[in-house]
């Protein structure tokens, strides 16, 4: 062979490495970077599942818990509109419950809080409306951790004339996953949470 042939083969071999090279490279990069994207996203969900599963615990106990002080409150305002109040404390006089119904002229919001350690960790709020002959629920579970939301469920039933009964409808709904806003879930809660007895009927019926 030629000395001319051979130094173009090598110079043809050394063009063909290097062109290869950095896709090679930037294969490893990406993939690098990709095993680092997935196990930062599953650490956030394990971290996220860890704290729901807490507040589950915690509910449970709450729920289950018998030696609880409870002190109630409930106000006709007039005709349609009606409050009721719950609240629960522990041993130590923490607030551990607190339960409020809102009852109007086609329904009642109903919202129950759950409180761990002197704080909010869990909200179920169930808005039952029967606007006409239609029969409406709604059912919102807010978690939270370290006074913020982290993560909001929404299931939602709608009846109407013909249909199957509403429990059934509600029962089947699915229950989404939803972006968690700031809305008037909490609003003037520590007022409620606080409220002394003698003041909680001028304070709900001059709403």
């Amino acid at each position: 062979m030629k000395p001319y042939t051979i130094a173009l083969l090598f110079t043809c071999l050394l063009m063909a490495s290097c062109t290869q090279s950095p896709s090679t490279s930037n294969s490893k990069t990406a993939t690098k970077e990709q095993a680092n994207s997935v196990n930062t996203t599953d650490s956030n969900s394990s971290s996220t599942e860890s704290d729901l599963q807490f507040i589950r615990d915690k509910y449970k106990v709450i729920s289950g818990a018998t030696d609880y002080k409870t002190v109630p409150f409930e106000a006709q305002c007039d005709e349609r509109s009606s409050t009721k109040l719950e609240r629960r404390y522990n041993k130590k006089g923490d607030l551990s419950y607190l339960k409020l119904i809102d009852c109007g002229g086609h329904g009642c919001s109903t919202k129950h809080h759950y409180y761990w350690d002197g704080q909010l960790i869990f909200i179920f709020h169930n808005n039952d409306s029967t606007p006409g002959v239609s029969h409406i629920i709604e059912e919102h579970r807010t978690y939270f951790k370290n006074g913020k939301m982290i993560h909001c469920l929404e299931k939602k039933a709608h009846y109407h004339p013909g249909q199957p009964p509403i429990e059934e409808l509600l029962k089947k709904a699915e229950n989404k996953e939803v972006d968690c806003t700031p809305d008037k879930l909490t609003a003037n809660l520590s007022e409620i949470e606080s409220l002394s007895l003698d003041k909680a009927k001028a304070y709900f019926c001059a709403k």
